[in-house]
């Protein structure tokens, strides 16, 4: 079974993602743990090292991005993290996935989306919205304005098709691919982001 440890400040989301992962009959999750703060998640991994954590943004000791390498070491594997953003429009969000953390979930999604993007990552997959294609194709168009390419041309095609509102199950099917794939290519898109993050992240505006 895969561990989770919760860092999350809001502890009724933390009651929320631990029934979604109870009520899931075909995970094979666990939450072994729940705390508030980074410090308090750093002592619970001395004791047991989790293999998933999820982690709010923004908890009470600080951001969450640039710790993430903080949790490995000491002969144990690095655990996947998946940040909790109160919105895609999140202005951290790219940011945390740009310093490591290897997927993401929302807090309006639904209950089994929560299980859905623990899943993904431990499968070494991450998910990605059309909001979010949009703020990394400005982010890569930026370098490559300034000499730099970091991705090729199916990863351009990918993020302009994500852009655009397409599921990776249709994407996949146009391609004759698996989701799975393509989602293996998307967690190597924000793999990407930490190759060069010397350029602001370019913030776009909500549509009203």
């Amino acid at each position: 079974m895969a561990s989770i440890l919760l860092i999350l400040s809001d502890p009724r989301t933390a009651d929320r993602i631990c029934r979604a992962v109870a009520a899931d009959d075909a995970t094979s999750l666990v939450v072994a743990g729940s705390v508030s703060t980074l410090a308090e998640g750093r002592e619970f991994a001395k004791r047991r090292m989790p293999d998933v954590i999820v982690v709010d943004l923004q908890v009470a000791d600080g951001p969450v991005a640039g710790w993430f390498e903080q949790f490995s070491g000491g002969g144990q594997s690095r655990p996947r993290f998946v940040v909790h953003a109160r919105s895609l429009h999140d202005a951290d969000l790219l940011d945390a996935l740009r310093h490591g953390a290897d997927g993401y979930s929302i807090a309006s999604q639904a209950p089994e989306r929560f299980v859905d993007a623990i899943e993904s990552v431990l499968g070494g997959r991450s998910t990605m919205a059309p909001e979010i294609a949009r703020r990394l194709q400005m982010h890569f168009a930026q370098h490559e304005a300034g000499g730099t390419s970091l991705i090729d041309d199916a990863d351009r095609q990918l993020l302009q098709w994500v852009s655009t509102g397409y599921r990776l199950d249709d994407i996949a099917q146009g391609l004759q691919t698996t989701p799975m794939l393509l989602g293996v290519q998307v967690r190597g898109l924000y793999s990407k982001l930490g190759r060069d993050a010397t350029p602001a992240e370019p913030k776009l505006r909500r549509q009203r």
